[in-house]
């Protein structure tokens, strides 16, 4: 009996101390961590399909890279938890990806499962939805050139009801009758989750430093220790390039429209880098390596043209303290150019 006990305790121990550890499944097919589907969750992540929960309600609601599921035998004492995923690409051979999933499941407080439980029976549950309506929504928001990265979707059971709809971007609907209910849903659940603890942080915060991670349909790299003070200790810089941006880019695209030939680019891009003196230091092609660039004509021409015309311009001018870099893309003849800026500041 002592020897029985003792294995209850240890299991009831394992499964506390379960809750909150970070695990990782390798998986080497099409999934997706932005499209989770019931049956991929029950063989990869040994979550229940809901539809076959053995609760009397359990619903589950799904973000880009968070499953939120909210579970009870009645209509009154809800239990839940949060799992986040990560995806780090570990190999590509032949078109062929593996991929390795890193999440972690944590147990909502009471309270706050009692109260997102509520929001689902009466807010999501009860939310106008049809296959119709998901097909007008998702058609609008693409006709706008909106992005689809928040696409939300709910799996939910409800005694021997069952429901599975996806919502795309609910921030993104229009506000009428038939959306009022789930935007609201929607808003409110984020907000009471998000009172317990910062969940999509504290999970990246657990995460190996100096590796690059998908969550969702965005990348993150999560800097080591020795990058995170470099960048902290850089921050004087980066304000001071950020208040000289204006200046850097209107003057920069000022010389260029008085320089640029379109008639001598067939479309390139290319990572310029330029010192405190105002001249051209560095230029990197975006899309070409050195030696396919030995081998295309057209390439080694158009880098050639670049690095003339760039070497022309000089902003010594605007004094500057420090050097800055900048993407700038010559299109095909005809179609001019752009210049962009992609430093985070």
């Amino acid at each position: 009996m002592k020897k029985l006990i003792l294995i209850i305790l240890l299991v009831q121990s394992y499964t506390v101390f379960s809750q909150g550890k970070l695990k990782s499944v390798t998986v080497t097919d099409s999934f997706k961590c932005y499209d989770f589907s019931e049956e991929a969750l029950h063989f990869y992540f040994d979550l229940p399909e809901v539809k076959n929960s053995q609760y009397t309600y359990h619903f589950r609601y799904k973000k880009s890279a968070q499953i939120i599921d909210i579970y009870s035998n009645d209509t009154v004492n809800f239990q839940g938890f949060v799992m986040n995923v990560a995806v780090q690409n570990k190999h590509k051979k032949k078109n062929q990806y593996k991929y390795i999933y890193f999440f972690e499941k944590v147990a909502l407080k009471d309270s706050i499962a009692e109260n997102a439980g509520k929001i689902m029976l009466n807010k999501v549950w009860n939310s106008t939805y049809s296959k119709e309506f998901e097909k007008s929504v998702i058609h609008n928001l693409l006709s706008e050139s909106l992005s689809l990265s928040e696409n939300l979707s709910f799996n939910l059971k409800k005694i021997k009801e069952y429901q599975s709809r996806k919502h795309g971007c609910v921030r993104q609907h229009p506000l009428n009758k038939e959306t009022a209910n789930i935007k609201s849903a929607v808003h409110q659940l984020d907000s009471l989750i998000d009172s317990q603890e910062d969940f999509s942080n504290n999970f990246k915060n657990k995460l190996k430093k100096g590796r690059s991670y998908d969550f969702g349909f965005y990348s993150y790299y999560i800097k080591t220790e020795k990058e995170l003070k470099a960048w902290n200790d850089a921050k004087p810089i980066r304000n001071y390039l950020l208040s000289m941006k204006p200046q850097i880019d209107n003057s920069l695209k000022e010389q260029l429209d008085k320089l640029y030939n379109e008639e001598k680019f067939n479309g390139s891009g290319y990572t310029i880098t330029f010192s405190k003196k105002g001249r051209l230091k560095s230029l990197k092609s975006n899309h070409e390596t050195f030696i396919s660039r030995l081998f295309n004509k057209n390439t080694r021409k158009d880098y050639r043209e670049a690095k003339k015309l760039l070497k022309q311009v000089n902003l010594g001018n605007l004094e500057l303290r420090y050097g800055f870099e900048r993407i700038i893309s010559f299109y095909a003849k005809g179609q001019g150019y752009s210049i962009f800026d992609y430093n985070l500041y």
